[in-house]
């Protein structure tokens, strides 16, 4: 489960994001493996059958305070962390990963309640204000998580961002990744490929989040722009000319990179059931 999260960080090149070249005035590489280390932990302690408030909030708890302990408050790896451990409600109790991200949509939205809304808002708040209710309607602030709704309901306000209607959608995109990976192998070159894919089909909320929709409609266009380069000039050139446009403006495409370590993490996932049948 954790090796998505282990992966995608390593993967390189990636327009405006953390890789083992360039990091950001605020993070790099080792804080990003130093953030997937808290997995481990965190993902054990979800790991039953138990359909109840408060088991997910449980992980994020975990998962927040050894990052802050380890690296100090800084949001690292969040949103790849919430899809994972969400997944992972879903896989124990699932015997095909189909099973796993249905399960795991079902879990949320039958089980989940204010508790894990509440420390999922926790987690989200390392160093980061939220921008969560700036489009569509009124949410607590993430700096004061009070009277929080349901992590359900969260998700539902906010279906916009595309890690949460990932989980609405029963990791929809994801499985799309891990189906593309079983046809071309998991290798730099393929993840590039599918990386390059996803940002012109989807564009990145992250962007439209920080620096608002133009942005994210531009992003897109050029993703686009960059996917007919690749046709050319081969597909790591045209992620470098992508990063020329977008390190310079600080844009990261922060909720595709985390669905593409989701979309890993269930290609190994379904390889774990195929040997285990």
């Amino acid at each position: 489960m954790i090796r998505g999260a282990l992966i995608e960080p390593l993967v390189d090149p990636k327009p405006g994001a953390v890789t083992r070249r360039y990091g950001h005035d605020d993070m790099d590489i080792y804080m990003f493996m130093t953030a997937s280390s808290c997995l481990f932990p965190s993902l054990i302690s979800v790991a039953s059958d138990e359909c109840r408030d408060g088991v997910l909030g449980r992980g994020f708890k975990l998962y927040t305070t050894c990052v802050e302990n380890s690296i100090g408050s800084r949001n690292v790896n969040s949103g790849t962390a919430f899809l994972l451990l969400v997944l992972m409600k879903g896989a124990v109790v699932s015997k095909r990963v189909e099973d796993a991200v249905s399960s795991a949509r079902y879990y949320v939205e039958a089980c989940s309640g204010s508790v894990d809304g509440y420390y999922y808002y926790k987690m989200l708040g390392l160093g980061e204000r939220s921008y969560m209710g700036r489009y569509y309607g009124p949410l607590p602030d993430i700096r004061e998580p009070r009277n929080t709704p349901s992590l359900y309901r969260i998700l539902s306000l906010t279906s916009w961002d595309l890690v949460h209607r990932e989980i609405l959608e029963s990791y929809k995109i994801s499985m799309h990744v891990a189906e593309e990976l079983d046809a071309l192998g998991v290798t730099e070159e393929s993840l590039l490929r599918i990386l390059l894919d996803l940002l012109a089909e989807y564009g990145d909320t992250l962007i439209a989040r920080k620096y608002g929709w133009s942005a994210y409609y531009r992003a897109m266009a050029e993703a686009r722009q960059a996917l007919v380069l690749s046709k050319t000039i081969g597909i790591r050139e045209a992620l470098l000319w992508l990063d020329s446009l977008w390190r310079p403006r600080k844009w990261s495409p922060g909720a595709i990179l985390d669905i593409l370590a989701s979309g890993i993490s269930l290609y190994y996932l379904r390889k774990y059931y195929e040997h285990n049948e």
